[in-house]
């Protein structure tokens, strides 16, 4: 056996790779060239070497595995150090959020209540409807008590003069407690739908419905976006009468916010 094939032989064995592969390698990277093979044993290696090896083998050995990085994060006992702003931070070193951080923020249920506790509710958004009506100048209570009374062209002249009337500040109105009536609604299923608001936020309004047929009294609350729909307010006596209808996708704002922000005469509010 000539030296070429102690090294492929060598390599074969070496390495997990065909045999033309091996000896394509042999004739072209090792033939012609004089390999030096020599022994080794642990004791030709540097002592120094070897009892660091042996020092970091028993730290590993010792480690507690039992504690995860993200439980010692939590426990406090490791450090967190920031990350220097990058190509989501702007200037002043404020971080923007990015446009999927929202998808691992857990989404808390919406609260639930049964409807005679609702009814307590709807009867605290009455007294602060009462005050809110006190609080409208006189020419607003009066077209408000006469509105069954007036004719279409004065509803009509009340609709495109409210800023004038005194009637824009109703649809600054919280929603919290009122009871209201689905009336338009790109879901068909919407439509019609009555309940009490358990809670408002920008973009959604949360319905206790009334207990009817075989309806539970623990149902789960009814979520509707407000950009989807158009509803009433339903008034209690003595001014039933005086329809209020607000077009969801022009209030989509939280009622705190609502109640600092100005409203053009035909946005948002549909008198009817």
């Amino acid at each position: 056996m000539n030296s070429n094939d102690s090294i492929l032989k060598l390599i074969a064995g070496a390495i997990p790779i065909p045999p033309a592969q091996a000896s394509r390698i042999v004739d072209q990277k090792l033939a012609g060239h004089t390999l030096r093979l020599a022994t080794y044993t642990a004791t030709d290696a540097d002592p120094e070497v070897v009892a660091a090896r042996q020092e970091r083998q028993r730290l590993v050995e010792q480690r507690d595995t039992s504690v995860t990085a993200v439980q010692k994060r939590a426990a406090g006992l490791v450090h967190q150090v920031s990350k220097p702003a990058g190509k989501g931070a702007k200037k002043g070193g404020k971080k923007t959020v990015s446009k999927t951080s929202h998808k691992s923020t857990p989404v808390a249920p919406p609260p639930s209540l049964s409807w005679s506790d609702a009814l307590i509710l709807y009867d605290a958004w009455k007294d602060y409807f009462g005050s809110v009506f006190e609080q409208l100048p006189e020419p607003a209570q009066s077209v408000m008590r006469r509105w069954d009374r007036l004719s279409g062209s004065e509803r009509i002249s009340v609709q495109s003069r409210m800023t004038d009337t005194g009637l824009s500040p109703l649809v600054r109105l919280d929603m919290h407690g009122a009871a209201i009536e689905i009336v338009r609604s790109t879901n068909p299923q919407w439509v019609g739908v009555r309940g009490i608001v358990l809670q408002e936020t920008a973009n959604t309004l949360v319905l206790v419905l009334p207990r009817e047929g075989e309806r539970p009294e623990d149902e789960a609350p009814l979520t509707v976006l407000k950009r989807k729909i158009s509803f009433k307010l339903m008034l209690p006596p003595p001014l039933s009468g005086f329809g209020m209808v607000f077009h969801g996708p022009y209030i989509c704002y939280t009622s705190y916010d609502r109640a600092s922000r100005k409203f053009k005469d035909k946005a948002g509010l549909h008198l009817m």
